[in-house]
């Protein structure tokens, strides 16, 4: 694995915390010299979810919800890709306000700003690969974890799963 960083992937859930982890991302841009683009992904409806629900109502009663149910499905992902644009606009404040280079320091690149809709972290690996990044940054919430598991969920999906480096910024809420 090359240990060159030219370009960060910042993922963010848009919670108060995504500051502080989008400043751990632009420390490591300007050291490295890389360009960072940011991700946040609305979370679309988890495949073991309609596995459940296939289950336990049975295959034939299953299809004809998912027939009734597809205006409300389309309805509810225009709603979402009408989102799309506002946390762009977040997207875009964010990066404005914390990648100004200080004194002697060159300002960090965004260079881009991408909402996805899919599972979280698929979605996440599918676009480190697709834009070339090297380097994973994202919050750990401390929260989650156990000592068992200290990595849960969407984290540990992708750290299990990610062929790039991952930075987690440890959370606690």
């Amino acid at each position: 694995m090359d240990p060159r960083v030219k370009k960060i992937l910042f993922t963010t859930d848009l919670t108060n915390s995504a500051r502080d982890v989008f400043g751990h991302a632009v420390f490591l841009a300007a050291s490295f010299g890389a360009s960072i683009t940011m991700l946040h992904v609305i979370e679309d409806i988890p495949p073991s979810d309609k596995s459940f629900v296939k289950e336990e109502l049975g295959e034939e009663v299953y299809n004809e919800m998912e027939q009734a149910k597809q205006a409300t499905v389309t309805s509810s992902m225009i709603g979402k890709q009408k989102e799309a644009p506002m946390i762009e606009h977040v997207l875009h404040k964010l990066s404005e306000d914390a990648v100004q280079g200080s004194e002697g320091t060159p300002p960090v690149v965004v260079d881009k700003q991408l909402v996805t809709i899919g599972r979280i972290d698929e979605e996440i690996l599918y676009q480190a690969d697709a834009n070339d990044c090297d380097l994973i940054v994202m919050a750990n919430r401390l929260r989650a974890a156990t000592p068992e598991k200290p990595l849960a969920g969407t984290v540990a999906g992708v750290v299990r799963r990610s062929k790039k480096q991952v930075y987690l910024v440890p959370i606690v809420d």
